[in-house]
């Protein structure tokens, strides 16, 4: 009779995991079938029935099978874990990077809040740090904490080692399968091992539920997570790339112009990004356009056409400081193409090519003046010395005789005509 229950008790268990499956009980088929499950499968061990009993040589392969299996698949989970971590918050800890500025270059002991601030190239990116220590601009630093959007460094000398992590493990032993039973069991136990495994990659980290309410953050490599009581949010840590749509900006000197961009950001805190914004994507990107729209509407239009450097620094500052409180990290942001309706292409065509009139008549102007300067020292020159006259006729002769014409001029020197003017303007001696 005995037997027959636990029997029937296993049956029973099977039909609430089928039924746990497919129905939305929130877990409460699936912990009853467990339940019957193992009450079942200790009636059958102790039964005298024959047929339902389990026998020894069985319960110990199984034993040695579940044995070696774990200690392979924990062998592997803990050489996986051994490798150090290179993305995510993690992954800052131990960079090395440059400082940029001397803000560091006096330090002060106190919170790091407190502490002067500076900035560094980390990772080829523009972070703002701190440091209990004095570091000059130019020395490289490592990172050893993060505080927000804020990194906490110290000279690569002076910094030591972070201690190996430490590791423990849990072995599971089942036992109470049934002789005839014994490879549903099996398959049964598997599927529930594999329900609880999650393996996530070197960018990838999960967000775990206990029982509803915030447990912590895991990963990656192997992790365990407790069917129905533990509930897990994979999170990617690698930079997404979005890519603004176009969006009609009024500038400052009222000039109606269509603007897209690229926004490069990334999660640096997982639990900010799952608890504090329901979707970080598409709040990220909505949030990208109307700081866009806000900070480019500030400028005017030749700001906008030239000064593009600055103000991608200008909106990546902003992002960076409103998405912080998501966990999100806002590394890049590039206007891609400004797009002006062809009325005003037609009137900077225009203001150009005045510019280039303008330019052509000073410069003209700056030729004729100095061909002026130039001809009035000739003069001055010629004018001291009447041999140099002389020579500069016999020159010019020198030129027209290299042409072939028939023409010949003769030199007549201005002194000699006006030495017989005055001659002759003399009245007559009587």
């Amino acid at each position: 009779m005995l037997a027959d229950v636990g029997l029937g008790l296993i049956f029973l268990g099977i039909a609430f995991l089928i039924g746990e499956a497919f129905l939305p009980t929130f877990g409460s088929l699936g912990f009853g079938g467990i339940v019957a499950f193992v009450i079942g499968a200790l009636m059958l061990i102790d039964t005298d029935v024959p047929g339902y009993g389990i026998p020894l040589p069985m319960i110990a392969a199984v034993v040695v099978f579940s044995v070696l299996f774990v200690l392979g698949v924990s062998r592997l989970a803990l050489r996986a874990r051994r490798r150090p971590v290179v993305t995510g918050s993690e992954g800052l800890i131990g960079s090395v990077g440059v400082v940029l500025d001397n803000g560091l270059a006096v330090a002060t002991a106190g919170p790091a809040n407190s502490r002067p601030a500076g900035w560094a190239q980390i990772n080829g990116e523009r972070w703002q740090v701190s440091s209990g220590v004095p570091v000059a601009a130019g020395e490289p630093v490592r990172v050893i904490a993060r505080q927000g959007l804020t990194l906490t460094v110290e000279p690569v000398a002076r910094c030591r080692g972070a201690a190996a992590a430490t590791l423990s493990g849990r072995k599971v032993l089942m036992i109470g399968f049934t002789f005839g039973f014994s490879s549903l069991l099996i398959l049964l136990v598997a599927a529930l091992i594999t329900s609880s495994i999650r393996i996530f990659r070197e960018y990838e980290r999960g967000v775990v539920f206990m029982l509803g309410r915030f447990w912590k953050v895991k990963g990656p490599g192997l992790v365990l997570i407790i069917p129905v009581v533990q509930q897990v949010v994979r999170i990617d840590l690698r930079t997404v790339v979005f890519d603004v749509p176009p969006q009609d900006v009024i500038t400052r000197d009222n000039v109606s112009v269509k603007v897209n961009a690229l926004v490069y950001f990334r999660v640096v805190d997982p639990e900010k990004a799952v608890i504090q914004v329901a979707r970080y994507f598409e709040a990220t990107s909505q949030l990208s356009q109307t700081t866009l729209r806000a900070v480019l509407g500030k400028h005017e239009l030749d700001e906008l056409l030239a000064d593009r450097e600055q103000l991608n620094a200008d909106i990546q500052k902003v992002l960076d400081a409103q998405t912080d409180a998501w966990g999100i990290k806002v590394a890049i942001v590039e206007i891609k193409h400004v797009d002006i309706n062809e009325t005003m292409i037609r009137a900077i065509a225009r203001q150009a090519e005045a510019e280039r009139e303008r330019r052509a008549k000073v410069i003209h102007a700056e030729g004729d003046l100095q061909a002026s300067q130039q001809l009035l020292q000739a003069a001055q020159t010629l004018a001291r010395e009447p041999q140099a006259m002389q020579l500069r006729y016999l020159q010019t002769l020198t030129t027209i005789a290299a042409d072939k014409n028939s023409t010949i001029v003769f030199p007549l020197p201005v002194d000699l005509l006006n030495a017989v003017v005055d001659r002759l303007a003399k009245p007559p001696v009587s």
